[in-house]
């Protein structure tokens, strides 16, 4: 549990789906009130929420496939990112109903794609069994603070052009998911490439690794910090 709580990367995945999950749970949430507040009515702005789901659900399926396809999972959250991003911001510069629902589409897209990928990505770069469950209850744990935000951040008092305020933090949320997840695959992809490379130099990899063999022997279960494991970034 100890190696779960030292571990930046583990870190690392709670703060990206806190970035995230206050634009899921807001959006989720309050879809309906944001369609409903571009002019539609109530009865309107419920049956408009299908489509960008709809849209939400293919995206899911086509990031997971690529994603699964190039054995990449950064790349794609922060792309997922990107289009939530540029969702947010047609929502705040145009002006029609029209325009902004496709701004609305774009945010559902991107939102439910990245979070996911992201959902899943400790499951792959943790190990072991106890360190991965303590990684998995730490990013629902901490991500799910920032939900509470969202939730508490679409009110009545904030409603003005168009819930612009909420927008703009929502914006920032996104943002700072970005810069978490381009972190924790830079640091990933260095991380492989020492380890590819201190392999590769014979003495040093030998003594490394019957130190290593020596304490799996021992009883420690070393996981993710074995020489020979791969993050997938």
């Amino acid at each position: 549990m100890h190696q779960a709580f030292k571990d930046h990367l583990v870190w690392g995945y709670a703060l990206l789906f806190h970035g995230f999950a206050f634009v899921l749970y807001s959006l989720s949430l309050f879809l309906p009130t944001i369609i409903a507040n571009l002019g539609y009515k109530s009865w309107q702005a419920q049956l408009l929420t299908v489509p960008p789901n709809v849209l939400a659900a293919l995206s899911i399926w086509s990031a997971v496939w690529l994603s699964s396809r190039l054995n990449l999972r950064a790349p794609l959250i922060v792309g997922s990112a990107a289009i939530a991003i540029i969702g947010y911001i047609v929502l705040l510069t145009t002006r029609t109903a029209s325009a902004q629902y496709v701004g609305v589409h774009f945010a559902a897209a991107g939102v439910y794609t990245g979070n996911a990928l992201l959902l899943s990505w400790p499951g792959e770069n943790v190990s072991g069994q106890t360190k991965r469950a303590v990684a998995v209850a730490m990013q629902i744990t901490i991500g799910d603070i920032g939900a509470i935000v969202g939730v508490l951040i679409y009110r009545p008092n904030l409603s003005a052009n168009r819930f612009r305020t909420p927008h703009i933090i929502a914006i920032g949320y996104l943002v700072f998911a970005a810069i978490v997840a381009t972190y924790l695959a830079t640091w990933m992809k260095k991380e492989n490439e020492r380890r590819d490379l201190v392999l590769s130099e014979g003495k040093e990899a030998n003594e490394l690794m019957s130190r290593q063999i020596e304490e799996r022997h021992q009883g420690y279960n070393l996981g993710d910090r074995d020489i020979r494991y791969r993050y997938v970034y």
